[in-house]
């Protein structure tokens, strides 16, 4: 509306018009043929209508399942009072229909299917995936009604299960492992120490090759006195995937109770208990009736199992000697931390063979979550990896190519080539700004005399120290385009207050400057807390400044003139200028920093490899 009205009127609208358009809307949702008449208590209605949360209970890290009794709750969310789709009566929902709930279980089913009533909220009209008032059962809080809870007889045979529950109960019962306690597993009694302490602990140890990880209990932890860094694993079992919170602790090593020789353990992660218990022990008393195993010998000692060694730990894995079986009796293996036995040492009475027996399981998986979070946006985002180094760019990889291949020690100073763009670079002669910016010069030194002192005695350092010289004179009428003149200004530093002569690289002129034409290079600069950490690593430390970082670095005398630059000689301005050119990188071109800094680290892995990677710009820390 108000871009109608500023197209037809050329002015905002006021408040009449926006009455007017309120008063539009109105009459066009109000019509009785295609406004919107939707009883909008309705949809208030069925949206404070909510069906609690209600979250799953998740089991440990292993599974210990016994016989499944079934909890009796009183959990029906509020209903609201309807006709009853099963005896057409109202003051009842179909829910607490007493009729229905006579019923057999397979007559209730039928009857839904043939209504079209959908099984999770008992209503018609909607999938599954559109349910928004799934309702619980008030006997055992499963998510369906209470009126197709299935109940145990009265003569204890198992009652009938639905779908849902036997998914449930395949999986805390039928896991690998199954059996009674009668059946040993491999645990052996060790000794466990912390490189914080001299305190050595004897526990039990359970080796389990179903486990990818090492575990240990809290209590254990706090008995090394051990401080873990706080993490999430996920930890995959039978039939669950859970994330859990854990710490992790390294440092710890185990041995045999009875010998001298530890194994390190990388990463041990925290648990509150390890899922064994006492009657899983092997005790030596047990072996008596199995004359084959002598000469096993099962030390005992008065502790819990609060150490799971995984197959991280293979060294703790090897069997060194193995007794086979016999018969129906265990078999023995001899492993670095001492004898383990497995199988069956007693015979069970084979009584309650129709329930479901008690099982251990513990084939578990471990996963860092950071990890995995990492493995996901390295997935998701195929063109970048959350690991590595960000890849050079094309005009990156041409500059090292141009430095490495022209880099070369020369009386005592690195020499590299310009690294320009194109390989046969050809620049315009642009004498003409040089010898403009040369006049204005010249007039500030006339108004100021310090100012000249020191643009004279800065100048003058540089041809002295070998920095410039004068241009050859066979040199002078060069003609392939291979020549650029750089202005040159004054500035003072803002702390040191000292004057510094700047080479103007980013002059233009027909649209050409020397900055435009040269590669900047990658960053090669190291980090600083890398510096500083590799700083503090040796017990004597070495602290050096480079004076002049980029005027040590020699150019290449094939390019030299491209840095000339018009100057007078020993500053007096009554002279001809005189054609100057450098001989040393330039501050203030944009491909010296990279080049003083690849400069740097070939010396250092040449000359110096102590130092290698200790320098941050032109400070080196040894």
């Amino acid at each position: 509306m108000v871009c109608e009205l500023q197209e037809k009127r050329s002015s905002r609208g006021t408040l009449v018009d926006l009455v007017k358009f309120l008063e539009k809307q109105v009459r066009i949702s109000t019509d009785p043929v295609f406004g919107n008449n939707q009883d909008q208590t309705i949809d208030r209605a069925k949206s404070k209508e909510k069906t609690p949360l209600k979250l799953k209970e998740t089991g440990s890290f292993a599974t210990n399942a016994d016989t499944i009794e079934p909890k009796f709750t009183s959990k029906i969310p509020n209903q609201s009072q309807g006709l009853c789709f099963f005896c057409n009566r109202d003051g009842h929902t179909l829910e607490s229909c007493y009729a229905l709930k006579k019923r057999a279980h397979r007559d209730k089913i039928d009857f839904l299917k043939e209504k079209g009533i959908y099984f999770g909220c008992l209503i018609k009209g909607h999938m599954s995936k559109d349910c928004k008032r799934r309702l619980i059962c008030n006997v055992c809080d499963k998510n369906h009604p209470g009126l197709l809870h299935i109940k145990r007889e009265e003569d204890g045979k198992p009652r009938e299960q639905s779908s849902e529950e036997m998914v449930s109960s395949l999986q805390e019962c039928c896991h690998i492992g199954a059996g009674s306690d009668e059946c040993k597993l491999s645990i052996v009694p060790v000794k466990i120490i912390s490189n914080t302490s001299d305190k050595t602990i004897e526990t039990y140890a359970f080796l389990e090759s179903g486990s990818t990880a090492t575990f240990c209990t809290e209590g254990l932890m706090e008995q090394l006195n051990i401080n873990g860094k706080r993490t999430h694993i996920l930890l995959r079992t039978m039939g669950q995937d859970k994330c859990v919170p854990s710490h992790i602790i390294t440092g710890v090593e185990v041995s045999g109770l009875e010998k001298d020789k530890f194994i390190p353990l990388q990463k041990v992660f925290i648990q509150k208990t390890i899922p064994v218990t006492k009657t899983n022990i092997p005790k030596q008393e047990d072996l008596a009736k199995w004359p084959y195993l002598d000469k096993v010998h099962i030390p005992a000692i008065d502790a819990k199992v609060e150490l799971l060694i995984g197959t991280n730990v293979p060294k703790a894995m090897e069997p060194w000697e193995v007794i086979h079986s016999y018969e129906e009796g265990p078999y023995a293996m001899k492993t670095m931390l001492g004898w383990l036995i497995n199988g069956p040492l007693g015979v069970s009475d084979g009584s309650n063979k129709d329930s479901c027996p008690t099982a251990t399981v513990n084939r578990i998986s471990l996963i860092d979550v950071n990890k995995m979070l990492i493995d996901q946006y390295n997935h998701d985002f195929k063109y970048i990896s959350a690991d590595d180094k960000p890849e050079m760019s094309i005009e990156d990889k041409r500059f090292m190519k141009i430095a490495n291949e022209s880099i070369v020690l020369k009386n005592g100073h690195y020499q590299l080539d310009l690294p320009f763009r194109k390989e046969d670079t050809v620049m315009p002669n642009n004498r003409m700004i040089a010898e403009q910016r040369l006049v204005n010069l010249k007039r500030k030194f006339k108004k100021n005399e310090h100012f000249q002192r020191e643009y004279t005695d800065f100048l003058s350092d540089v041809i002295d120290n070998g920095y410039a010289e004068v241009v050859p004179q066979e040199q002078l009428e060069r003609k392939d385009g291979r020549v650029w003149y750089i202005p040159h200004h004054g500035l003072y530093h803002p702390q040191k207050k000292s004057l510094r002569v700047v080479f103007d690289c980013s002059a233009t002129y027909q649209g050409v400057s020397l900055n435009t034409e040269l590669l900047q290079g990658p960053d090669l600069t190291n980090g600083l807390v890398g510096v500083i950490s590799r700083f503090r690593q040796e017990p004597v430390a070495v602290m050096t400044d480079i004076k002049g970082m980029f005027h040590q670095v020699r150019v290449s005398p094939n390019d030299v003139d491209f840095l000339r630059f018009l100057w007078w000689p020993k500053g007096d301005v009554n002279q001809k200028p005189v054609e100057h050119h450098m001989l040393v990188h330039l501050f203030g071109a944009t491909s010296s920093p990279s080049c003083a800094i690849k400069k740097s680290r070939r010396g250092q892995q040449e000359h110096f490899p102590p130092c290698n990677n200790r320098h941050f710009q032109k400070e080196f820390l040894c």
